[in-house]
């Protein structure tokens, strides 16, 4: 019996290895951008990936910039920080128990003719994969260093 134990021990703990090493590679990286791009109907890119699987995983993304397939929207910031609570995945509940955006600048533009801007509709995204999922954030941390007008 304690082989058994000692034996599923250790197998959790080289799967936990092996996928804490693809979370800092930088394949992970261009998928994410490519799978958050097409759930906000823009490009986003951002210049590093940060993050830990665990009792308390967290992913870590820097200097990130977004912009919308139309132009309307742009939106950039120094840092997102968010940690994931692994219970209610389990029962398709993403919750994010803590997230830190650091430096957020958003830019709505009005468009040439006067027209207000189309902005990406969310609820209405073909991509189907999160489909049933419930999202909550739990806690939301905005910072600014450059100021108001920054």
């Amino acid at each position: 019996m304690a082989v058994f134990l000692f034996v599923g021990g250790l197998g959790l703990v080289l799967v936990w290895y092996n996928l804490n090493q693809r979370l800092n590679r930088p394949e992970f990286q261009a998928n994410l951008e490519r799978e958050i791009s097409e759930a906000l109907e823009g490009k986003i890119s951002f210049a590093s990936v940060r993050g830990q699987l665990g009792f308390r995983p967290w992913i870590g993304l820097g200097d990130i910039k977004f912009v919308g397939n139309n132009g309307d929207l742009r939106a950039t910031a120094k840092e997102l920080r968010v940690a994931v609570k692994v219970l209610p995945l389990f029962r398709k509940v993403v919750v994010f128990s803590q997230m830190k955006i650091v430096d957020p600048r958003l830019r709505v533009r009005r468009r040439p003719d006067g027209s207000e801007p189309v902005l990406p509709d969310f609820k209405g995204n073909p991509n189907r994969k999160w489909e049933g999922y419930e999202f909550q954030v739990q806690h939301l941390q905005i910072e600014s260093h450059r100021g108001p007008c920054g």
